[in-house]
């Protein structure tokens, strides 16, 4: 008597859930959050307000600043740039926390270039009248608090190209 193999239908009814299973999983993994900000945006405020920090122009970081606050900030426009071949180092990483449309903060951290120690700077960006404005004087705690139940955004790490 020949016998042929037959699967039992055990075997049949695992394989299907198997393949039920990974249909499913593979149908409803989310696509990873993007890298790659847009040209322009909110997020290239804190890097420009931070480079002119390190530079020590104070007219351009007043000029990136909410109107209230360009008012009540202890930054002298007519100050001369103290360092103007200062730059961020390309190695920085740039975190985006949304909140809302028209406000978004961000941790932003480096290597100082000629102190070399980490900075690591705060940021809370908000849509105005007249565009993109930060807040002055955006420290830790109050991003910290502010940012707790926000999901994170890597716009840029520190071994991504600039």
């Amino acid at each position: 008597m020949k016998t042929t193999f037959l699967p039992s239908r055990r075997w049949i009814g695992w394989g299907g859930l198997l393949l039920l299973m990974l249909v499913m999983v593979s149908c409803n993994q989310e696509e990873p959050a993007t890298t790659k900000p847009k040209a322009e945006g909110p997020w290239k405020l804190a890097l420009q307000y931070e480079q002119a920090r390190i530079q020590g122009d104070e007219r351009k970081q007043l000029s990136l600043l909410v109107p209230e606050d360009q008012r009540t900030a202890s930054l002298n426009p007519e100050k001369e740039i103290t360092n103007p071949d200062r730059k961020i180092p390309d190695d920085y990483r740039l975190m985006e926390y949304k909140e809302k449309e028209g406000l978004y903060y961000y941790h932003l951290q480096y290597r100082h270039p000629t102190m070399n120690h980490e900075v690591n700077s705060f940021f809370k960006a908000i849509k105005t009248k007249e565009g993109w404005r930060l807040k002055y004087a955006f420290d830790r705690p109050a991003f910290e608090y502010e940012t707790q139940d926000l999901e994170g955004l890597l716009i840029k790490g520190v071994h991504d190209q600039p």
